[in-house]
């Protein structure tokens, strides 16, 4: 997932635990996703991506790249599986055939995502929650982009 749910929450209650003031403490939640191309996709849900070593990064992300929510937005809508919803990542993603006949997996926050970690802040007393990457949405006038910015 782009910033998995319950490794999100633990994260923060590992700061809470060791002293930190909630109050001092802002989660950050990006308006972006990762694109992963798949090695294998099987019964349109599980992508199996390339083993990338990185010393700096355990979960994978090196193996995808950032896509602005902008773009997420557009590509959702036309993707060949409609987006999808992971109860155990509490995170949406879908999955679209490129030009190359390549298929890739897309994760990323949305409303109803950003909705439950904004509960979690709520119940645990946090500082705020806070965007992270800004121009990651579509300003534009159009439809998609009015209804990302309203």
């Amino acid at each position: 997932a782009n910033a998995p749910y319950k490794e999100t929450l633990t994260g923060y209650d590992d700061y809470i635990k060791i002293g930190i003031n909630p109050k001092k403490l802002v989660m950050g939640v990006p308006w972006y996703g990762y694109d992963y191309t798949c090695l294998n996709l099987l019964e349109d849900r599980v992508c199996t991506i390339p083993k990338v070593p990185s010393w700096r990064d355990s979960c994978g992300i090196t193996s995808g790249h950032q896509v602005p929510y902008k773009v997420i937005m557009k590509q959702v809508n036309s993707s060949v599986s409609g987006s999808h919803w992971d109860k155990d990542q509490q995170a949406p993603y879908y999955n679209y055939k490129d030009s190359s006949g390549h298929f890739h997996q897309v994760w990323y926050d949305d409303p109803q995502s950003i909705s439950l970690k904004a509960a979690y802040i709520q119940k645990r007393g946090l500082r705020g929650i806070g965007m992270w990457h800004a121009n990651c949405l579509d300003y534009s006038g159009d439809a998609v982009a009015k209804q990302q910015t309203e």
